[in-house]
């Protein structure tokens, strides 16, 4: 959530500064592909950017620890269908299993449930928001 708010002030104040975190990356993922893994990063760095009819839009820079795919009971904005993933030269990734993870999230409280989808929601709404900012910047 503060790095896609970190992108959207970023978006604001005209700053757009993708040159810089993806000149030495190549596409893992590209945006609308029909990609349903999940992967956890062991090693190096990706970001989420999202094409736009007014340019690419940097979302998050993500590290060793951090998801990149689909989480099966999330809709952040950040898929595969929704957003390309550029990753670094010595970017190393391991496949989580999404059942096992959707059977641990089945077991939450409903409570702890609904504040991950809140974030998810705002996540969402800031990537969008981030998105509207660069459109009407013309950037």
């Amino acid at each position: 959530m503060k790095q896609v708010t970190g992108k959207a002030i970023a978006g604001y104040t005209g700053e757009n500064l993708i040159e810089d975190f993806i000149k030495d990356r190549t596409l893992f993922i590209k945006q609308g592909a029909n990609d349903k893994r999940l992967l956890s990063i062991t090693r190096g760095e990706a970001s989420i950017v999202r094409n736009t009819d007014h340019g690419d839009v940097l979302l998050a820079n993500l590290n060793e620890g951090d998801f990149v795919g689909l989480v099966p009971f999330l809709n952040i904005g950040h898929e595969p269908h929704s957003d390309s993933v550029l990753a670094s030269e010595d970017f190393e990734v391991r496949p989580l299993d999404p059942d096992h993870l959707q059977e641990q999230y089945d077991k939450l409280s409903a409570t702890l449930r609904n504040i991950i989808e809140h974030v998810a929601i705002c996540v969402s709404v800031t990537t969008n928001i981030t998105c509207d900012f660069h459109k009407k910047l013309g950037k």
